[in-house]
C-alpha cells in the first residue's frame, strides 16, 4: 500500500463531507495551502506536526485517519454550525473507534424499494407501498425500532441544534437524535433515519438539519433521491396516499387539530401530504395556501408527546447499559470520550 495516496484518499474523503474546502483548512489548520494541497494530491511527506492541526480542522482523530482500520463514513455534515459540527464529529470519531462493539442488526424483512426512477410520482408511489406495509406490521415509530433492533442515542444539543442523524458500521447503527426538539419533529425525525436504515446503508446520507428543501418534487440529482425518500417514508407513514385522498378534498375548511395531535406531527408535514396528493393528481395548489388555511382552521396546537419522549431516553438508557456491560473492552481514553459525547453521565 502507498501510504502516502492513501491518506491522500482520506483526507479528501474527509474534506467532501465536511463540506469543506483546502482553503478552508489552510486557514483553520494555520497552514500554507500548499501545503494542505501536497497531502491531498500525495506528493508530500508525511509529517505529523502538520497532519495534526488538519485533522483537528477536520475534527477527526489523527490516529484514526492513520489506522488500518479506517473506513470511510457514509454520513455528510451539510451547513452545520460550528457547534453542532464539533458535537457530531466527536459523537460520530467514537462510534467510528467503538461500532463493532455495539449490539449488531437484527434480522429484519425489508420491503422492496426501487429509487432507480427519478419521477417522483413513482417513488412516491413505492414509499408509500413500503410505508403502509410496514405501518400494518408495526403501527407506531416505537414498535417499529424495537423490531428492527435499532439503537438509539438521544443527546441535547438545543432546539435550533441538528435533529437527527444515523452512524453505520456495517454491523451496526445508531441513530443519534437531538431530545431538545419538539416531539413531533422528532418523531418524523426518528422515522426519516429509520428509512435511510432500511434501504440507504452504504450510501452517504446528511446530518439531518432541515426537512423542507429535500420534499422538493423537481430532483435533479441522484444524491438528493435519499433525502427524498426518506421525507416521504416519514410523511407517508405519518399520512398514508389513501386517507389524503379524503382530506385533500376538504382542506379549505378542515380542522386539522384532533388528526395532528394524534398522529404525533405538524400542519406542515399535513400540508405537503395534501400538496402532493393534489399535484399528482392535477389538482395543484400551492403548499402555502394550504398550510395558511390548515392553522387558520385549527383549535389545538401540538404538545410534548411523553409517551415518545419516554422511548427514547429508554432506549438510550439501554444503550448505556450496553456500553458500561463492555466497558473493558475500551482503553480509559476512548471510555472518557466516549462517556462525554455520549452523553453517558457516568463516572
Amino acid at each position: 500500500m502507498n501510504i502516502r495516496s492513501e491518506l491522500s484518499a482520506r483526507l479528501n474523503n474527509e474534506i467532501k463531507r465536511k463540506c469543506t474546502t483546502p482553503q478552508r483548512i489552510s486557514s483553520k489548520a494555520k497552514l500554507p495551502q500548499e501545503v494542505i494541497e501536497g497531502y491531498l494530491t500525495a506528493e508530500r511527506e508525511i509529517q505529523f506536526d502538520e497532519l495534526r492541526p488538519i485533522c483537528e480542522s477536520l475534527k477527526i482523530g489523527l490516529m484514526w485517519l492513520l489506522s488500518p482500520n479506517y473506513k470511510p463514513s457514509h454520513l455528510t455534515f451539510r451547513a452545520l454550525a460550528d457547534q453542532d459540527l464539533t458535537k457530531v464529529s466527536r459523537i460520530e470519531n467514537t462510534f467510528l473507534i467503538i461500532g463493532d462493539v455495539l449490539p449488531q442488526i437484527k434480522k429484519f424483512t425489508v420491503p422492496k424499494l426501487n429509487t432507480s426512477e427519478k419521477d417522483p410520482a413513482m417513488l412516491q408511489a413505492e414509499t408509500n407501498k413500503a410505508s403502509s406495509d410496514l405501518r400494518q406490521a408495526y403501527p407506531t415509530v416505537e414498535s417499529l425500532y424495537e423490531a428492527a433492533g435499532l439503537p438509539i442515542l438521544p443527546v441535547s444539543a438545543g432546539n435550533n441544534g441538528f435533529d437527527a442523524f444515523i452512524m453505520d458500521s456495517g454491523k451496526s447503527s445508531v441513530v443519534c437524535v437531538n431530545k431538545d426538539k419538539p416531539s413531533p419533529r422528532i418523531h418524523f425525525s426518528l422515522l426519516h433515519e429509520m428509512a435511510h436504515f432500511l434501504w440507504h446503508r452504504g450510501q452517504d446520507v446528511p446530518v439531518d438539519v432541515s426537512i423542507e428543501g429535500y420534499f422538493n418534487n423537481n430532483l435533479i440529482a441522484d444524491n438528493q433521491i435519499p433525502e427524498y425518500v426518506a421525507n416521504k417514508f416519514a410523511q407517508q407513514f405519518i399520512f398514508s396516499l389513501n386517507e389524503i385522498k379524503d382530506i385533500a378534498s376538504k382542506w379549505k375548511n378542515f380542522n386539522a387539530g384532533e388528526l395532528i395531535a394524534e398522529r404525533r406531527t405538524t400542519v406542515d408535514v399535513l400540508a405537503f401530504a395534501i400538496h402532493d396528493y393534489l399535484l399528482f393528481t392535477a389538482k395543484p395548489a400551492q403548499f402555502v395556501q394550504i398550510r395558511d388555511a390548515l392553522k387558520a382552521n385549527i383549535s389545538t396546537s401540538y404538545r410534548q408527546d411523553g409517551t415518545l419522549l419516554d422511548f427514547i431516553e429508554k432506549r438510550g438508557n439501554n444503550l448505556k447499559s450496553m456500553l458500561l456491560h463492555n466497558k473493558e473492552e475500551f482503553s480509559n481514553s476512548v471510555w472518557s470520550e466516549v462517556n462525554n459525547a455520549w452523553e453517558l453521565g457516568v463516572d
